[in-house]
């Protein structure tokens, strides 16, 4: 055998053990499960009236976004003709989950108090929306007469980062849910740029960061000690999406790609909805990407009045910014550069990119437009219905196995000991790629996923009865054991690949053309066939040319590989044949 050869096989052994001893020790994960193993909870939803394609593409990303803040590992959401079907395993809460996914989506205006560090003691965010605390005049509900002081704490940057306003000319900060807009601002003629806010007149030293309640007794020191929220923005923040518009609200803001908050925005009451928003469409009108935003004729006076109050910072708007917020978030904090606007089209202007400028559009237009979904089904599926199928699953696959390993050991002889040990290098690595996925790409198993890789057990086994039937032709001819496993190889590799290559694109076009429990097979059939490939390549034939370097292993009476590749016992006294040409190796 080459040095390349048992180069090949002793690194790929390595590598399947290994990350399979990782897999099951150190990293300590397992597959996640889909609904149908794990349990849990379907919804198929469907909108009232007719939806074109975009609303309910953008409806599954509202939607998705609600299910990841539940809680909810791996959700499968997708769209089935015009129905939506949201497929929860695990959940806890039932009637909450449900009762989240079907909520038409709220886009609000709110005036912008001011900000506040995350993990933050409840106390810390309810006492920010008592019309007594630091906000006091700006979180007042709406007709209320509660005045307070601005302060600088409540001055924005429009990412939240902070409260210094930038030098004319500098970069602006990155804002939240992972967009690139900064620093936005309304400027005259209806156009929003990325100037910074005005900056602020009081010349009193910055607010304290302590975030200790005004008016506690308790020493600075012992605050720093309080344990951190589990929620970024404490049960103030969690109840955001549904709290009443006329009352103020701590938002989570400045979402990063992962996921986390930076900051909580404390917002006033809802100036305006977005049924005052007619459209909104990204452009790129100069060579740089802008937001287009229409508003209708009954929008422009709260759009004004809100401004006005911002643009002055007033007690009701000290923070100078309005907040664009959707399901009790902010997706966007422009800070205006004028009172009031004449016509009804602004732009949003800022450091965009093709798809931020695209998603804050999407925001816009559909959370003024929302698609109002109602119920078609809802199914529970039970934790032990789904233990059941997957214990039905493994038994069927290692049952599958043990048949497969004692019919080729008994037909192939010592060439079948290679089988069941490829099988067990194929089916380490298929584990840990699948453990892999689940953590970093959402991959979730299902029973129809089990049902896929155990079919792929026959396309596996299908290559290594190839390379065998090709080499008993090289016997047969002539040639030495030893000499066929190469000549076999070339010959069989070809017959390997066009299989496995048929098998994979049967496997694509099911991924590709259906939906739900189709693809879950179609995907880990065309993995299994991919890793089948590989495993053949640097395991199997490296494995079969070690073997037969042993005479013993190659002439035994019963087990050994010549016994298996013709199917007639050799004598030890029995010389190998040699090759055609004298060309035995």
């Amino acid at each position: 055998m080459r040095r390349s050869g048992s180069l090949s096989l002793v690194l790929i052994v390595v590598l399947a053990v290994a990350w399979l001893a990782y897999t099951l020790t150190i990293g300590g994960r397992s597959p996640q499960l889909g609904l149908d193993l794990q349990g849990g909870t379907s919804v198929v939803l469907a909108p009232r009236e007719k939806a074109s394609g975009e609303q309910l593409d953008e409806s599954i990303s509202i939607i998705r976004r609600r299910v990841d803040g539940l809680g909810v590992a791996e959700p499968e959401i997708t769209r089935q003709g015009n129905f939506i079907v949201v497929s929860l395993p695990g959940v806890k809460d039932r009637d909450r989950a449900i009762q989240v996914v079907g909520q038409t989506a709220k886009l609000q205006f709110r005036p912008f108090c001011g900000q506040l560090p995350t993990g933050q003691p409840d106390a810390v965010y309810e006492e920010a929306l008592s019309p007594s605390g630091q906000f006091g005049g700006c979180v007042a509900p709406n007709g209320s007469t509660a005045t307070s002081t601005p302060t600088d704490a409540g001055t924005p940057t429009t990412g939240g980062e902070s409260s210094v306003p930038a030098e004319p000319g500098a970069p602006a900060s990155t804002p939240g849910t992972g967009s690139s807009e900064s620093g936005l601002g309304l400027a005259p003629h209806g156009h929003l740029s990325a100037a910074q806010a005005p900056a602020s007149t009081d010349t009193t030293a910055p607010a304290s960061t302590d975030t200790t309640a005004p008016g506690a007794s308790v020493p600075a020191e012992p605050t720093t000690a309080a344990p951190t929220n589990p929620l970024p923005c404490g049960a103030a923040g969690d109840r955001a999406a549904t709290t009443p518009d006329d009352q103020p609200i701590v938002a989570e803001s400045d979402q990063n790609k992962d996921g986390t908050v930076d900051s909580c925005a404390v917002l006033g009451p809802t100036a305006f909805d977005g049924t005052a928003v007619s459209d909104a469409q990204a452009a790129i009108p100069q060579g740089q990407w802008v937001v287009d935003l229409t508003l209708k004729d009954s929008g422009l006076q709260g759009f004004n009045e809100l401004s006005g109050r911002c643009y002055s910072k007033d007690a009701t708007c000290p923070g100078g910014a309005t907040a664009i917020v959707l399901d009790g978030r902010v997706e966007s904090n422009p800070a205006p550069k004028t009172p009031t606007f004449e016509s009804t089209s602004v732009e949003i202007s800022g450091s965009f990119t093709n798809k931020t400028a695209s998603d804050l559009a999407l925001v816009l237009h559909y959370g003024a437009l929302p698609v109002e979904l109602e119920q078609q089904r809802v199914e529970t599926v039970s934790a032990t219905l789904g233990r059941d199928s997957l214990h039905a699953g493994l038994v069927a696959g290692f049952v599958g196995l043990v048949l497969v390993a004692i019919y080729m050991i008994l037909y192939y002889r010592a060439l079948g000991v290679v089988v069941v040990l490829g099988l067990t290098v194929w089916a380490a690595l298929n584990y840990c790629i699948i453990v892999w996925l689940s953590g970093n790409a959402g991959l979730a198993l299902s029973l129809a996923g089990v049902t896929g890789i155990v079919v792929s057990v026959g396309v596996t086994t299908d290559s290594y009865i190839v390379y065998f039937e090709r080499m008993k032709d090289e016997v047969k001819t002539g040639k030495t054991v030893r000499a066929a496993v190469d000549y076999g190889f070339k010959r069989a590799w070809h017959t390997i690949v066009a299989a496995d290559l048929a098998s994979f694109i049967g496997a694509l076009l099911l991924y590709w053309l259906t939906v739900g429990a189709v693809r879950g097979f179609a995907f880990f059939l065309g993995l299994s066939v991919l890793l089948d490939l590989f495993t053949a390549y640097f395991f199997k034939r490296p494995m079969v040319a070690w073997l037969v370097r042993s005479r013993w292993l190659t002439d035994a009476r019963w087990i050994g590989v010549r016994a298996g590749l013709a199917m007639d016992p050799v004598s030890k006294d029995t010389p190998i044949a040699a090759p055609a040409g004298g060309g035995g190796r």
